[in-house]
């Protein structure tokens, strides 16, 4: 299959735009242009043409709504002319939708969309609306198989990744057609069914329990089976999905300690900062409070030399003490120190005294009192403020100190990975964890459900040999007997046939594979198809071999062009970015190994392979790799910048006036 021509119609920035591809030269095209000017807008028009499917974002272009009245209506279109798979006969599909504009930004969709499908005869004269088009599209470009025609570039290393490996099992099967005789199978299992049920009400009560019994435990073996079927599924997976992450870990310098440090790390340099935050906080509150005192304290002498200057002038000034304190021990009659004030002795008559003295003080006499008391209580606390002080400052010390070591550590472990490649690293530790337990756990239920099967299917033998036993000489039975077990045989033949089917696509994909990876990859490797469609690599000694991301992606186009081989699949091949995040040798190795690739594949069938590549791909390196196989040379560039692109045949001028193209135009690269 073949696009010939495509006319792309206000979709994004691809506001009128066309290509013709009509041409031999045109059944292996590059559609090159710079980043922002429409590559990734023609891929998303081919899938809603043909899919149905919508972009992420707007796909309406802001150009034709800016230039155009409010109220006005315009339709975003995308046709393409088709020559199908028998080489002569074509189709034309049109997907469109009207927009009015509401104003000089925004449009809404009026109406529903429009899909029309018309085919024509291979004379080109008879052509023929089809009644049902979304059935047509479905038929020849099934939305399950996209996968194999409309590819992403920077995602082609990953197409083998275990996440796809279901769908690529699917596709597989589907375009083998081999599930049908699993289908037949399952439906001659239903008559089996139904004619043993005929075959007991004939046959009388007992039979009838006798089948009864069977079909109870004929139903539970199978439920049994098909568990063990998921179960075993699940297991490959979870296998695969463990090795990926091995493979992952192995090829990293992270230990599993290191990326679970790498994370505490992260916990406790957010923990100590905060800790640093609220020590400095409370250090600066006690300096304030205790730096007042200590501010004041070489004032505290003059209030001393004021109290004794007053007591030398005659003023009456109390005693520096409390009164009411002497009282009680007076009361008491006994001190802390261990002196007893016994009455009339010299000590009680001189706390009398000055007892006395402080009642006859004058009123300046006892504010000088009073403040020398308290200056005598703050001079004593400012040795016990400066140790406390003393003590806030060593934690912001202690943390500041903590904080470095953290730090120091994280940076040396970022010596080894960066952040986020210790934190990914701990996020493998962790799925590993969970798949180990999920594997021992898998394991566990099928060894269970294998020993249930073992007990069960003796079981249901001999219950079905006990009924055919007791359905034996009734009327009318033989013939029943005979078609039912007629129908289990061609059930179980059609299960053969499945198991032989899918075991010849397996087979010759994997020789299709091993045939073209010899020759482009490399001669030690060969290629394993499983049960289960995962398409495994080996080295010589039957280890997964390692690939780099060059080799990985040239594996996926390996495969969908076997596909095309084996199955005469017939889809173009469109690929974005083909070359993905590739460095230069690789695209240079690559860009060699994909011209052998679809020269054989085009040079057979009217196939076709479109990359749509910026300046960074298409080099005037690479294009000398490709120029053998007269590519057709196709470009966007903008019209209007950043809002609308146009369509080209060659190279886009502009290249030659920058890097690479620019010495190439000059003669400096021949």
């Amino acid at each position: 299959m073949k696009i010939q021509k495509l006319d792309i119609h206000n979709f994004g920035i691809l506001a009128d735009v066309s290509f013709d591809f009509s041409e031999p030269s045109g059944n292996f095209a590059f559609v090159n242009g710079r980043n922002g000017r429409g590559k990734t807008s023609l891929l998303w028009a081919l899938k809603w043409c043909l899919l149905g499917e919508n972009p992420p974002k707007s796909f309406v272009s802001t150009w034709k709504i800016a230039n155009s009245k409010v109220g006005s209506t315009f339709p975003v279109e995308v046709e393409m002319d088709l020559l199908l798979d028998d080489g002569e006969s074509t189709a034309s599909v049109r997907r469109s939708q009207l927009f009015e504009v509401i104003d000089s930004n925004t449009a809404r969709p009026l109406g529903e969309v429009d899909l029309s499908v018309k085919s024509r005869d291979s004379s080109g004269f008879l052509t023929t609306p089809e009644v049902f088009p979304a059935v047509w599209l479905e038929k020849h470009f099934p939305v399950r198989l996209k996968n194999f025609f409309l590819f992403d570039g920077e995602l082609m290393k990953n197409f083998f990744d275990v996440k796809v490996q279901t769908a690529v099992a699917d596709s597989v099967r589907e375009i083998a057609g081999v599930d049908l005789f699993e289908s037949i199978a399952n439906k001659l299992d239903g008559i089996h069914g139904t004619l043993n049920s005929k075959i007991a009400k004939l046959a009388g009560s007992k039979a009838q329990l006798a089948e009864e019994k069977y079909s109870r435990e004929s139903k539970l073996l199978n439920l049994l089976v098909t568990e063990r079927d998921v179960k075993e599924a699940e297991l490959v997976q979870a296998k695969e999905e463990h090795r990926v992450i091995m493979d992952a870990r192995k090829n990293s310098e992270l230990t599993l300690d290191q990326a679970k440090r790498a994370q505490e790390l992260l916990k406790l340099i957010e923990e100590t900062q905060a800790n640093r935050q609220i020590a400095t906080e409370e250090f600066g509150k006690e300096a304030l409070r205790r730096g007042l005192v200590a501010l004041f304290h070489k004032s505290f002498n003059s209030v001393d030399e004021e109290y004794e200057r007053a007591k030398a002038a005659g003023i009456q000034v109390p005693p520096k003490f409390e009164p009411s304190e002497v009282k009680t021990l007076l009361v008491s009659g006994t001190c802390i120190c261990g002196t007893h004030f016994k009455e009339g002795s010299s000590e009680e008559k001189c706390l009398s005294q000055l007892i006395s003295d402080s009642t006859t003080a004058s009123q300046i006499g006892k504010i000088l009192a009073e403040t020398s008391r308290e200056i005598e209580s703050l001079r004593a606390a400012i040795p016990e403020g400066r140790a406390l002080i003393q003590v806030r400052n060593d934690k912001i010390k202690q943390l500041a100190g903590e904080y470095e070591r953290l730090k120091k550590e994280q940076n040396e472990l970022s010596g080894v990975a960066t952040n986020s490649e210790l934190l990914a690293a701990g996020d493998l530790a962790r799925k590993q964890n969970l798949l180990e337990s999920s594997i021992d756990d898998l394991q566990r239920d099928l060894g269970g459900l294998k020993a249930q099967i073992e007990r069960q299917s003796p079981a249901v033998e001999r219950l079905y040999r006990e009924f055919e036993k007791a359905s034996v000489g009734e009327g009318g039975v033989r013939e029943l007997q005979d078609e039912a077990a007629f129908s289990l045989e061609l059930a179980t033949a059609a299960r053969k046939i499945h198991s032989i089917a899918l075991a010849m696509v397996r087979e010759r994909l994997e020789n299709v594979m091993n045939d073209k990876i010899s020759t482009i990859i490399s001669k030690e490797f060969r290629t394993e198809i499983t049960a289960n469609f995962e398409v495994q690599t080996l080295d010589s000694n039957g280890l997964i071999a390692g690939l780099s991301e060059g080799q990985e992606m040239m594996k996926a186009y390996i495969f969908a062009i076997a596909l095309r081989e084996v199955m005469d699949l017939g889809f173009p091949l469109v690929v974005d970015t083909p070359f993905g995040r590739l460095d230069a040798y690789h695209r240079e190795e690559l860009s060699k190994s994909l011209v052998q690739l679809v020269e054989k594949e085009i040079s057979v069938s009217n196939r076709q392979v479109i990359f749509l590549m910026h300046d960074e791909e298409y080099t005037p390196y690479t294009r000398k790799n490709f120029i053998e196989a007269s590519p057709l040379e196709t470009y966007l560039a903008w019209e209007v910048e950043s809002k609308k692109s146009i369509s080209g045949i060659g190279i886009d001028p502009v290249w030659y006036e920058i890097g690479a193209w620019k010495d190439y135009k000059a003669g400096k690269i021949k």
